[in-house]
């Protein structure tokens, strides 16, 4: 798979599909700042689970906690332990997925702005061009793919996880589709500090993206409003 860098688009090339080209506010890789300051103007995959209300780790007000952050009523978030071992674990996830595992997989990296909702974006972390058999059926389509790492065993189904890994990661995936136009995901995880990444399917969710959309303008109306008061 073929990436092309093109004024304000990204475009992935791949024989046998059609172009992916999305719409970029900055790229992480050329200007950190600028990245950073694009992210400001907009809330982002990161935030959406907590904006909807649905985070297995965070326990105030999630919503409230997003609106304060943007408008500049309280610091923005700036990393963690986590975090920064995640970022670390990034490229053995990458060299897994793609020595051992056999994808043709590219970094990402950008903020992608949703043609549907300019006030949403998302940095995915990877694109995935899938081209197999699958018994008598041809698949052919582009991926999002997300890296995680956990420190402990693979999740399962539980009253914490009903959907069988952390929440915000489903919204996190759903707002990277909202803004790629893809319809599949894949949450690659390392766990437990180990070499072997976990995939967790995500299929694309029309109603929960509009749903998404609709509570992104909503805060937007509100970040906009604080931030006059200030």
């Amino acid at each position: 798979m073929e990436r092309q860098n093109v004024t304000e688009r990204v475009v992935y090339r791949q024989e046998g599909l059609s172009l992916l080209k999305l719409t970029v506010l900055a790229d992480s890789s050329a200007d950190k700042a600028a990245w950073l300051a694009a992210r400001r103007e907009c809330i982002t995959a990161s935030d959406i689970g907590a904006l909807m209300g649905e985070h297995s780790y965070l326990k105030e007000n999630n919503r409230e906690t997003v609106i304060q952050t943007k408008a500049g009523q309280r610091p923005e978030f700036t990393g963690n332990r986590r975090t920064r071992i995640g970022l670390i674990s990034e490229p053995t996830i990458h060299r897994v997925m793609v020595e051992e595992d056999g994808m043709d997989v590219r970094e990402c990296g950008v903020l992608v702005q949703d043609p549907a909702c300019s006030r949403l974006a998302a940095t995915p972390d990877f694109i995935e061009a899938e081209v197999r058999w699958e018994g008598a059926q041809h698949v052919a389509r582009y991926v999002n793919v997300q890296a995680k790492t956990h420190g402990g065993y693979p999740w399962k189904p539980s009253p914490k996880f009903p959907r069988g890994y952390p929440d915000q990661y489903w919204w996190q995936v759903q707002a990277e589709m909202a803004c790629t136009g893809l319809y599949y995901s894949k949450l690659a995880v390392l766990h437990g500090g180990g070499f072997d990444v976990k995939y967790y399917g995500v299929e694309r969710d029309e109603d929960a993206i509009t749903r998404m959309r609709a509570e992104v303008d909503l805060a937007w109306e509100e970040i906009e409003k604080r931030r006059g008061e200030r």
